[in-house]
């Protein structure tokens, strides 16, 4: 099969079963907090006639988005699909096997689910879990399963305890943020600033 036949024939089916809508092989879903992508890209270079599948998901926040709109390549938090141990995992577009199939049906159906869960709703992933969060900031493990850098995600926990009235931790959360981001990251740390004057406060 090609990869136009599994995406036809297998992931859009499976991907709709899960409230995705289709546009080419890209897929959206909309839920109550986040923005879902599951997008199949080409490869280039050393990856030439490969595709890989990656996931992105953005919070519903008055975040800083280019034209302010989300797109996968504006998404906040991101990663490849991938078997357990690899970092990513790269498939041929032509001649897809039988069990390439089955191995993407399964990582879509368990692996990716198990990855957007991380992001339930906007308290439970950067409110309640804040000290899960917090721990794995500082012994780096929450960038790997989160997707982004320490500095974002803390800076999206800062914005989310903030609007749920929790200042205090707000304020003490930000200050983790600009420990953790690279002081080249000039426009990030204007962001801060911005953050503990209201600026991505919500209108409603």
């Amino acid at each position: 099969m090609t990869l136009d036949d599994v995406v036809a024939s297998h992931l859009t089916p499976l991907l709709e079963s899960r409230g995705f809508t289709a546009r080419r092989r890209r897929f959206r879903r909309e839920r109550p907090d986040f923005s879902d992508f599951l997008c199949i890209g080409r490869g280039q270079g050393l990856y030439e006639g490969k595709f890989c599948i990656e996931l992105f998901t953005q919070p519903h926040l008055n975040l800083p988005l280019p034209e302010g709109r989300v797109e996968p390549e504006t998404c906040w938090f991101r990663t490849k699909l991938a078997p357990g141990g690899l970092e990513d995992k790269w498939w041929p577009t032509k001649e897809i096997s039988a069990s390439d199939v089955a191995e993407l049906r399964l990582l879509i159906g368990l692996t990716a689910e198990s990855w957007f869960e991380h992001f339930p709703s906007i308290s439970g992933a950067f409110v309640e879990r804040w000290p899960t969060l917090e721990a794995g900031i500082r012994d780096g493990s929450a960038g790997r399963r989160y997707g982004a850098p320490h500095a974002r995600i803390a800076f999206v926990s800062a914005l989310s305890h903030r609007l749920a009235g929790l200042q205090d931790r707000s304020r003490a959360i930000a200050q983790l943020a600009r420990e953790t981001a690279s002081p080249a990251e000039t426009n990030f740390l204007r962001w801060l600033d911005d953050l503990e004057a209201g600026a991505f406060d919500r209108d409603d």
